[in-house]
């Protein structure tokens, strides 16, 4: 995890007002760094969607000379047996089995087929390919007792990133950001690549475990180096503009997959090497007392935003913000640790609610449902590109409207109100599935919309909620119990293959259960936040939730509401953002 301290933050704010708190020069930077947070890092996570996308298919039963003149659906229904349709839960329908078929034998060039005898598929199966041409479903053959594979590869993605992003906040914290990103960029154009030529499924799993091992640090890194390189002031709207550009790359993903319908030429694409040449981060260079080189960057940052200043007053500026940290890290001791979260009560009741309610029911539920919504979008009745597409669509407004949610509403109103109104909506799709496709994907839009609104507001709302001297480790926590959300997403949705409503289901009810429990945590708008953990507990004493469900603002509080967030943002000045997407 990628901290600095609460004293380097605000003296080195100072430095940046005399340079520029968000001038040109930092804005040419957000759009470097929009390439591999928004671009690649989406391409990166959801090409796999479609390369592991299962096509209708059903036995492949070789003809004669005598069935050669047969339609295909003639063929159908003489070798193929018809099958309740489990998906069905409203009314009895059937289907025609895609891992069965009517016994058949080959006697001198002529097929015998056996009605009475219903075996496994004899001699391979037939794939529909009007979406897709190829995927590693239809080149491996990954149906009926294969058929978790795809799911599987799905999951190897998500743990690789539960080991990466251990890995990936050492590297960054201890050979910089820079560094740490083109290993990322490296690894994704190595191996990405590879799993594109990958001829069997073993070898496929083992190359996306190593991609996934760059995501989401691929997200999270580009947005900490944005944030140390602008005022706190600036940050809401760069993590507004990251969210933003993340959802805009994923909609030109879908018109890029629609247009390649091979998963193999899709990965290759998704995965070409890439560079982005951008400053190492100042903020890191003073921590390892690299200031000559702090200076350079924050020089160059000054002329671009047309400020004149003087390279050794920067320079002298930087030595004063290192020995400020060397003093901070000797009265601070020893790094605070997960079981600092558990000693006192009232923290310790809070730290349950946020790491196990916040991190493993709202970011287990919201990593659960965010990623379930998206792995679920093949597999409702309408085009997979124009599914996944709308799915996208639908973070770009998601992302811009929280801010306002929580500065007028409150955050605890915020969070409980989206993931209420996000389950109720996914539960209501049930009712459409497989009867009105059109109906179940606005449903499962509208769903995602609000569970991705309040996957934003939690991030707002738990670096409030944990005291400045834990507030890091506590978000990391929470981060990587998230992942255990993500890494079950695949296998929700693999339920489908027997019941249809189920996936929706669970989704729906984790997203309810989760905004309910919600009430149980503190409001934080426009309220002092705790320094200490001493501070925390008198806190959470007189602040129960009990109170007011939304703290709706007034004229007069607005700007204690600003202050509020400047502070938290002051404070709390890197927390790298574990985005689970």
């Amino acid at each position: 995890l990628m901290t600095t301290t609460p004293s380097t933050a605000v003296d080195f704010d100072h430095i940046l007002q005399s340079v520029g708190s968000f001038g040109l020069y930092q804005r040419l930077i957000l759009i470097l760094l929009s390439i591999p947070s928004s671009l690649i890092s989406s391409w990166v996570a959801f090409a796999q969607i479609f390369a592991a996308a299962s096509p209708q298919h059903t036995c492949f039963v070789p003809r004669d000379f005598i069935t050669i003149n047969m339609t295909d659906e003639e063929w159908k229904n003489s070798t193929i047996p018809l099958e309740d349709d489990d998906n069905a839960y409203f009314h009895r329908t059937v289907k025609f089995s895609k891992c069965k078929q009517f016994d058949t034998e080959i006697i001198d060039h002529k097929i015998i087929i056996n009605k009475s005898s219903i075996v496994d598929c004899k001699y391979g199966w037939n794939y529909n390919h009007d979406i897709y041409d190829t995927t590693i479903v239809t080149d491996m053959n990954l149906v009926c007792y294969h058929d978790f594979w795809p799911a599987f590869s799905l999951m190897a993605f998500n743990i690789g990133g539960l080991f990466g992003n251990f890995f990936i906040g050492h590297i960054a914290d201890r050979y910089g950001r820079k560094i740490a990103l083109f290993l990322m960029l490296a690894v994704i154009s190595i191996f990405g690549t590879a799993s594109a030529f990958a001829t069997d499924i073993y070898t496929y799993v083992a190359l996306r475990f190593f991609v996934g091992s760059t995501f989401p640090a691929l997200f999270s890194l580009p947005f900490v180096i944005g944030i140390e390189l602008s005022g706190p002031q600036y940050r809401i709207m760069l993590n507004t503009a990251f969210c933003t550009f993340f959802g805009l790359s994923f909609c030109l993903l879908c018109f890029i997959a629609s247009l390649l319908r091979n998963w193999r030429h899709l990965l290759i694409v998704t995965s070409a090497p890439s560079a982005v040449i951008i400053p190492e981060s100042p903020r890191w260079l003073l921590l390892k007392k690299r200031y000559s080189q702090a200076s350079d960057i924050l020089v160059r940052a000054a002329r671009f935003n047309r400020r004149s200043v003087s390279r050794q007053d920067i320079y002298e500026k930087c030595r004063q913000v290192g020995a400020v940290e060397q003093e901070g890290q000797a009265s601070f001791g020893s790094e605070p640790t997960v079981l600092d979260l558990f000693r006192t009560p009232n923290l310790r009741k809070i730290a349950i609610l946020v790491t196990y309610i916040c991190g493993r029911m709202f970011r287990l539920v919201n990593s659960t449902v965010y990623n379930g919504l998206i792995y679920d979008v093949p597999n409702m009745q309408l085009n997979d590109y124009a599914n996944l597409a709308l799915s996208a669509a639908v973070e770009v407004p998601a992302s811009l409207i929280t801010w306002p949610m929580i500065n007028n509403f409150g955050r605890r109103c915020s969070l409980t109100s989206t993931m209420l109104f996000g389950g109720a909506v996914t539960l209501s799709a049930i009712f459409f599935a497989n009867t009105h496709p059109w109906v179940e994907g606005g449903l499962a839009a509208v769903g995602k919309f609000a569970i991705s609104a309040s996957f934003t507001i939690i991030y707002a709302y738990a670096s409030e909620l944990y005291p400045t001297e834990s507030r890091a480790i506590g978000i990391g926590w929470s981060s990587v119990v998230a992942l255990l959300g993500v890494i079950t997403a695949p296998y929700i949705i693999y339920l489908t293959s027997d019941v249809r409503a189920l996936p929706l289901m669970i989704m729906g009810v984790l997203t309810i259960s989760g905004g309910i429990l919600a009430l149980l945590l503190p409001e934080t708008r426009n309220i002092r936040l705790p320094e200490t953990i001493e501070e925390a507990e008198v806190l959470y004493q007189t602040s129960t939730a009990t109170k007011r469900f939304c703290n709706l603002a007034r004229r007069g509080h607005r700007h204690s509401n600003r202050t509020n967030d400047a502070q938290s943002d002051s404070d709390n000045t890197v927390v790298e953002r574990f985005l689970i997407r």
